[in-house]
């Protein structure tokens, strides 16, 4: 259970502060998938790096199983919104970096980096450079560089907003893949699409314009495995238009 119990978060600015967020409260469940949308600017990427322990709340406490998270932790991944890979590294090399700086020794390194990337799909790519791959591609490096320490928790900052809509569909379903075979036990992602959030998700949060605040949960009780066909049905537009007016409420 990842819990967060009153969190607020203020950012000092030139002239004074600027509260991002009021105190937030949420459990996420071993085995959830939660979204996370609202305007822009409403704390959501703060949010993440609350969870990911690289800032330390205002107020309030992130706990995972009990123990409070205060700064990075190997059980929790971070995949950015921009892929951020090495332009200087191979993809196996990209993907390898968290294990290099906990100084795993290198035959076991290329060992695991090698079962991401045949997980990933990029078998054939190990020896590639970021220059040479796709935007689709680049998207699986970095989402491998987050897996290969086999996290507990995936966070994921828009990781696809970049991309064009047929390879963001794809990235979707890979995704989605990994979470069905049981690879990852907790995902959260902030997302600015309204259909990706409830594509993906077992719940959707929304956010209120800053400072974020909570200002629905939104079930989706739509079958795993999912599909792309479920986006046209009527209870996936239901969901949809259900979250959408949350958003436009303020």
């Amino acid at each position: 259970m990842l819990i967060l119990d009153h969190l607020s978060q203020r950012f000092s600015v030139p002239g004074g502060s600027v509260q991002a967020l009021a105190p937030v409260s949420l459990m996420v469940a071993r085995g959830e998938f939660v979204s996370i949308v609202g305007p822009s600017g409403c704390g959501k990427t703060t949010l993440l790096h609350l969870i990911a322990g690289l800032v330390t709340p205002t107020q309030g406490t992130v706990s995972l199983e009990g123990v409070p998270i205060q700064k990075p932790q190997k059980q929790i991944g971070l995949v950015f919104q921009k892929s951020n890979l090495m332009p200087w590294r191979t993809v196996r090399e990209n993907i390898a970096l968290p294990l290099e700086l906990d100084q795993v020794p290198m035959t076991e390194r290329r060992d695991r980096a090698d079962i991401v990337i045949a997980r990933l799909g990029l078998k054939g790519f190990e020896d590639a450079f970021p220059s040479q791959l796709s935007g689709g591609m680049a998207g699986r490096v970095a989402i491998g560089r987050a897996l290969i320490q086999q996290p507990q928790i995936l966070l994921l900052d828009e990781p696809f907003g970049a991309l064009d809509a047929l390879t963001r569909e794809s990235m979707q379903l890979e995704l989605l893949r990994l979470w069905d075979s049981g690879e990852l036990s907790m995902a959260i992602m902030v997302t600015h699409s309204i259909t990706e959030a409830v594509f993906l998700a077992d719940r959707v949060v929304v956010m209120s314009p800053r400072p974020g605040q909570i200002q629905a949960i939104i079930p989706v009780e739509l079958p795993r495995p999912r599909h792309l066909e479920m986006v046209h049905s009527s209870a996936f537009g239901t969901l949809a238009s259900q979250v959408r007016r949350h958003i436009e409420a303020h």
